[in-house]
C-alpha cells in the first residue's frame, strides 16, 4: 500500500479551536469522498460548539474522559469505548462534564 493512504497523527494538522482542538485524518481534502475522519479534544466544562445539524449521518466514538452527547431532546452522558450514533437532520451537541480533556472519533458521511 502506498503511504500516500496512511495518515498518522501529525502536530502540523492539529487546527485549534476554543477550548480544545480537532486533528483531520481523512476526508474530501486528501483521500475520501463520501465520508471524513477526525480526532477532537475537549477541555473540560466546555462544549467544542453550539448545537447544530448535518445532512450526513455522524458517529462519535469516545476514547477519553467523558462526554455529554444531546440529540434533539434526548441527553447522555457517555464514558470510554462508547459510541453515539447521530441521525442525518438531528440536532446534536457535546459538552466535557468531566474533569480531565475528553478525546472522540468522529466519522461523518458527507
Amino acid at each position: 500500500m502506498a503511504d500516500s493512504w496512511i495518515f498518522p497523527w501529525d502536530e502540523g494538522r492539529k487546527r485549534l479551536r476554543e477550548h480544545g482542538y480537532m486533528v483531520p485524518f481523512v476526508g474530501p481534502d486528501n483521500v475520501a469522498r463520501i465520508f471524513s475522519v477526525h480526532v477532537s479534544v475537549v477541555e473540560p466544562g466546555f462544549q467544542p460548539h453550539e448545537p447544530h445539524t448535518h445532512d450526513g449521518e455522524e458517529v462519535i466514538y469516545l476514547l477519553e474522559g467523558k462526554l455529554e452527547v444531546t440529540i434533539d431532546d434526548q441527553v447522555s452522558v457517555i464514558e470510554p469505548n462508547t459510541a453515539a450514533f447521530l441521525p442525518p437532520g438531528s440536532l446534536h451537541g457535546l459538552r466535557n462534564p468531566g474533569e480531565v480533556d475528553a478525546r472522540y472519533l468522529v466519522v461523518r458521511s458527507r
